[in-house]
């Protein structure tokens, strides 16, 4: 702190002589001092001046800084503001950093309002690996030896030591509010400390002097008592109510009001629901097309599927399987969320599915036509039916849809990225309802022997329901599968005004790219864990509101592994107390509608309150070592999901998702 920002050094002393116990309290659990931080609530930033940066890790390049930095100052203020908004008290907490390690806030109040906050320097509340603390610093840029030196001070410090000193911290915070009454830390800033008043109890609560401290995983399930603050709210003076989670100042929110899915488990979002909560296995032989010489003999198929039930038999001549499955898809979607787009401002409404193969297994049928009757005997609707834009082009026409229809070819991201630029295009008022979602029919034999002779599938051909098996030990390859999932993305207070049901809302999107390999993840996952640390910072949530982890989870060596390690660098010691799951396990791998499926089961499984399940986990592999809700699903209420989607040429596309 620079005395001559300080006003009337005098005055002052006294203040100065508890902010010195601060710091020495701080630097006996940290290794490092503290800072005083004003904050603009209304802007969600943190202002200048920062006197150094809040985590050791973030001491890197400056590309990993402004990416870093930022997402960590939000998650300081999200935690913050929670705390405000559930405790009826400005308590200090200790919560864990997106990087694996924790910090202690402590809310500073002005007239029952929180204005800025003392943050102390990173801690280590547990034992960490040199092998994990080395892997955090190169991610970083950061010296190995150096962060390793920050650290001693917590090396061999237990939970209740720390927890003891939290407590004393806190006490030198509260003193440090009363030292004086009105003086101004920083004349910029406008963050003043109170004068003392005796606090009235809460309507509807007796009157306390003790109150309970939440703090993070890293010592989840214990509280400690604190006493009350300096500052506390009467009957006339109000904390800022904080926002609704999902607002954002000049933007508009963007929900879910219809469902449709077309799945190896099942048709309809009912039998997708059923066969999500018993664990239903979905992956049989292939009986598309006869796959004898082919090492992988099986794949998750849409069984039951009559076109006919959905569209006319001119379109059906001219579509292919995958457009016919995202336009029955749609149909349900719309059904589901009551619109009546014949009452809508159709160049209002858009239509954005994700597709890698598009119509491509019509095009094998018509290439072997041309070999044997050349030119003559190829059909006039080859050119549109494996035009990768041929399904949402349907889905317009069908709709008399007349905003933007897109098709997204991001291959296993392609749904997460349809969502991610709905989100935006809704968002920044271009449009009001959008279809979204992905459709995928590669099962037929240039693809499927394409994916054999890459060695990617599995060859369990005489146990094929057994043969997904994401994060086990004895995984051998993806199981290649197809079908639909689409939903209705709507603006909110439309959505209100009709009295639509709301099943979640979109909160964040981000994708990166791994620049790395073609068919091999980067193995860091740094560029994987980068997307979901900014997909979570795009939905303004913090680490540790996300309650589930929709996973990739191909059933892949590689992959799996991967993802693993990049959920557990984003989240650290977290990460084990985060349910993880992936329904490939039951469907197999529908490429790029693998995405709009996880999103239809996180939507479902919210309202329904259970998990879905990671079923064929049986022989657990060392190197995946996260609760994956292994084969049975869990009956357990959440409100915030991740949903991950990884795929060839490193694509990375992560969303966030809350009920409503």
């Amino acid at each position: 702190m620079k005395i001559s920002s300080l006003i009337e050094i005098r005055r002052l002393a006294p203040l100065l002589n508890v902010w010195e116990e601060v710091q020495k309290a701080c630097r006996g659990i940290t290794g490092g001092g503290s800072q005083i931080l004003p904050i603009d609530w209304e802007a969600r930033e943190v202002r200048e001046p920062l006197s150094e940066e809040l985590c050791p890790l973030l001491a890197g390049s400056d590309e990993w800084k402004s990416e870093s930095q930022t997402f960590h100052l939000r998650h300081c203020l999200a935690v913050m503001r929670r705390a405000a908004s559930e405790s009826k008290f400005g308590v200090g907490l200790t919560f864990q950093c997106y990087c694996g390690l924790a910090h202690l806030v402590f809310p500073l109040w002005e007239e029952g309002t929180i204005v800025g906050a003392v943050i102390s320097n990173a801690v280590q509340i547990r034992p960490t690996s040199y092998k994990e603390i080395c892997g955090l610093a190169r991610r970083a840029g950061v010296a190995s030896a150096p962060l390793l030196d920050s650290m001693t001070p917590l090396r061999d410090a237990d939970e209740e030591e720390l927890v003891d000193q939290s407590r004393r911290v806190i006490e030198k915070v509260f003193a440090l509010e009363a030292a004086l009454p009105g003086t101004r830390l920083y004349e910029s800033s406008g963050l003043a400390l109170q004068t003392p008043q005796e606090p009235s109890p809460p309507r509807g609560r007796a009157s306390a002097t003790t109150v309970q401290i939440p703090l993070t995983a890293e010592a989840a399930g214990q509280t400690i008592d604190a006493p009350t603050p300096s500052v506390f709210r009467d009957g006339n003076s109000r904390p800022a109510e904080p926002l609704e989670r999902g607002a954002r100042p000049g933007k508009r929110r963007v929900v879910v009001t219809g469902l449709g899915v077309l799945s190896p488990v099942g048709i309809g979002k009912g039998e997708f629901l059923e066969a999500l909560r018993s664990g239903r296995n979905g992956v049989g032989p292939i009986t598309l097309f006869d796959p004898e010489t082919m090492n992988s003999k099986i794949g998750g198929e849409v069984r039951d599927f009559r076109p006919e039930d959905y569209l006319d038999p001119k379109t059906i001549k001219r579509t292919g399987r995958s457009t016919q499955f995202a336009v029955a898809a749609s149909q349900q979607a719309i059904q589901d969320s009551g619109l009546h787009c014949e009452n809508e401002d159709l160049n209002r409404i858009g239509v954005i599915i994700g597709s890698a193969a598009g119509g491509l297994e019509y095009g094998q049928d018509q290439v072997m036509r041309y070999m044997e009757g050349g030119g003559k005997a190829v059909s006039p609707f080859l050119s549109i039916i494996i035009f990768a834009g041929a399904c949402s082009s349907e889905i317009s026409m069908e709709l008399k849809a007349k905003g933007p229809s897109i098709t997204v070819s991001t291959g296993c991201a392609a749904s997460n990225d349809a969502f991610g630029y709905a989100l935006h295009l809704i968002r920044d008022d271009k449009a009001d309802v959008i279809l979204a979602g992905g459709t995928e029919a590669p099962i037929f034999p240039v693809i499927h022997g394409s994916f054999c002779a890459l060695r990617a599938l599995s060859t369990r051909n005489g146990d094929p329901q057994h043969a997904s098996r994401p994060f086990d030990r004895e995984r051998d390859g993806f199981v290649i599968a197809e079908g639909s999932a689409i939903v209705v993305l709507e603006e909110l207070e439309r959505a209100r005004a009709r009295k639509a049901r709301i099943y979640g809302e979109i909160l964040g999107y981000a994708a990166t790219g791994d620049a790395f390999h073609m068919t091999r993840p980067s193995p860091d996952g740094a560029d994987a864990t980068r997307a979901v640390q900014l997909a979570i910072q795009d939905s303004g949530l913090g680490l540790e509101e996300i309650q589930y982890v929709s996973a990739h989870g191909s059933s892949t060596p590689l992959n799996d592994r991967t993802e693993t390690a990049a959920i557990k660098a984003v989240f650290g010691r977290k990460a084990y107390n985060i349910p993880v799951s992936s329904t490939k396990s039951m469907m197999g791998h529908s490429i790029g509608a693998s995405g709009a499926f996880d999103l239809v089961a996180i939507l479902l499984g919210m309202h329904s309150q259970f998990l879905p399940p990671t079923i064929n986990l049986v022989v657990p592999d060392p190197d995946c070592d996260l609760d994956y809700v292994a084969n049975r699903s869990r009956e357990q209420r959440y409100e915030i999901a991740l949903s991950n989607t990884f795929g060839f040429g490193g694509k990375n596309a992560c969303i966030v998702v809350s009920k409503w």
